[in-house]
C-alpha cells in the first residue's frame, strides 16, 4: 500500500446556512443543494491529520478506488482522537473505510479564487460511514463565509495537490505576527530595511513523501542569536537566511548575506529531516527582494529566479508570468535583483565558524562582568 496523508476539519466544525437540510451526517450526494447555501468554519476550529493507507496517490472515492469492487482499499492508518470546535469529543478508528462521498465549490464572499471541498466520510466498510471530515485543495480561513455549489458525487485528487492548514511559520506584519498561511495578496508583511511592503503573488505547494534533498530544514530556536529565531523553524532546503554581522564585512565585503537552509546544514547550524512524510511549502512574493522575520529570524520573501521558478507548480507558474510575462522564458532572470549577495556552502561554513567565535566571545565576556 502507499497512499498518503492529507489534512482537514471535522465535518462538525461547520456551520451550514440556506443549504435546505442537504449538508448532514449521512449525505452521500447533495445533488439538491440549493443556490445561495453558505458553509463557515467555525472560530477555533483545529485541523485534522488524516494518514491513509491507498494502493494508488489518488485521495478519492474508495469504492471507485477499486475497479473490480471487490474490496476497498482506502483506510484510515491511526485513528482519530480529537475534539471540535465546541469541545465535543471524536472518535474515529483505525482500519475505518475512508471514502470522498463528493465535492463541493467554495467560494469567499469577500472575493478570492474558488476551492474544492472533499467531503470525507469513515466507518466499517462501503458506504458505511457517516460524514466525518472536510478536506480542501486550498486553505480555508475560520470564520469566513464561503458560498457553496454542488460539484460532482465522489471524485478525489493528487494528494499531492490537497494543500491545507499547516499552522506554520509566523511572519512579522504590522499587525503582528501571523502564520504564513494566513496571508493573502495584498497583505503587508514588514521588511527587515523598506517598511511594510504588500504581498504581491503566493503559491502554496504540498509534497507527499518528498525525497531527501526536498525535506524540509529545522533551525532550532536560538540558532542565529538570543531568541532568533524565538522556536524551532523549517524551511525548504533552498530558502534563504540572512546573516547580519561585522564579520560578513570582512570575509565578504558587505554586510549582510544570505545563505540557503542547506548550507546551514552543512555548517552544523542546523538538520535536515529524513523522514517526513508529507511537508507543505508556502511562499510569498513583495515589489522587490526583501529580507523577512520568519519566528523571528530574517529570511528572504521569494526571490522568482530560474531555479525557483522551476519548484512552482503550473498554477502557481501561470499567475506569476501574468505578473511578469518575461518569465514565460524559462532562463528569464528575476525582475528585480537580490536583496544581498548570496553565499556558498564553503563561505557559509568559513562564516558560521566566525560568528559561533564571536558570540562566545561575547558569552565569555558576560559571564565574567
Amino acid at each position: 500500500m502507499s497512499g498518503g496523508s492529507v489534512t482537514g476539519y471535522l465535518f462538525s466544525d461547520f456551520d451550514f446556512q440556506n443549504d435546505a437540510g442537504q449538508l448532514h451526517t449521512s449525505q452521500t450526494n447533495p445533488g439538491g443543494l440549493p443556490f445561495g447555501a453558505t458553509a463557515e468554519l467555525s472560530i477555533g476550529a483545529q485541523t485534522v491529520d488524516i494518514n491513509i493507507d491507498d494502493d494508488d496517490t489518488l485521495f478519492d472515492d474508495g469504492f471507485q478506488d477499486a475497479p473490480d469492487a471487490a474490496e476497498l482499499n482506502q483506510f484510515l492508518r491511526d485513528p482519530i482522537d480529537t475534539t471540535d470546535a465546541n469541545g465535543t469529543q471524536v472518535s474515529i478508528a483505525a482500519g475505518s473505510t475512508v471514502e470522498v462521498e463528493f465535492t463541493l465549490i467554495a467560494v469567499p464572499q469577500g472575493g478570492g479564487p474558488s476551492i474544492e471541498l472533499l467531503f470525507v466520510s469513515a466507518g466499517p466498510g462501503e458506504n458505511m460511514g457517516e460524514l466525518s471530515m472536510v478536506v480542501s485543495t486550498a486553505p480555508l480561513t475560520p470564520g469566513v463565509v464561503y458560498n457553496i455549489y454542488y460539484s460532482h458525487d465522489g471524485g478525489g485528487a493528487s494528494y499531492s495537490n490537497i494543500v491545507c492548514f499547516a499552522r506554520g511559520t509566523l511572519i512579522r506584519t504590522p499587525d503582528g505576527d501571523m502564520p504564513v498561511e494566513a496571508l493573502r495578496i495584498g497583505d503587508l508583511v514588514e521588511t527587515a530595511e523598506n517598511g511594510a511592503r504588500p504581498i504581491v503573488w503566493m503559491s502554496q505547494r504540498a509534497l507527499l513523501f518528498p525525497a531527501r534533498q526536498l525535506q524540509p530544514v529545522r533551525i532550532p530556536a536560538g540558532a542565529m542569536g538570543p531568541a532568533c529565531p524565538f522556536r524551532d523553524t523549517y524551511l525548504s532546503p533552498l530558502h534563504c537566511v540572512v546573516l547580519r554581522h561585522p564579520v560578513c564585512e570582512l570575509l565578504f565585503d558587505t554586510p549582510t548575506v544570505m545563505s540557503s537552509a542547506q548550507n546551514l546544514v552543512e555548517g552544523g547550524l542546523a538538520e535536515q529531516h529524513g523522514d517526513t512524510r508529507i511537508v507543505e511549502y508556502y511562499h510569498f512574493m513583495l515589489p522587490a527582494h526583501e529580507g523577512v522575520l520568519a519566528n523571528g529570524m530574517e529570511t528572504e520573501s521569494f526571490f522568482p529566479g530560474p531555479v525557483a521558478r522551476r519548484g512552482l507548480d503550473a498554477g502557481a507558474l501561470t499567475r506569476l508570468c501574468a505578473l511578469y510575462p518575461s518569465l514565460g522564458d524559462d532562463n528569464a532572470a528575476a525582475p528585480f535583483p537580490r536583496a544581498h549577495l548570496r553565499i556558498g556552502a564553503h563561505e557559509t561554513r568559513v562564516a558560521l565558524h566566525y560568528l559561533r567565535d564571536a558570540a562566545t566571545e561575547r558569552l565569555t565576556r558576560q559571564a565574567l562582568a
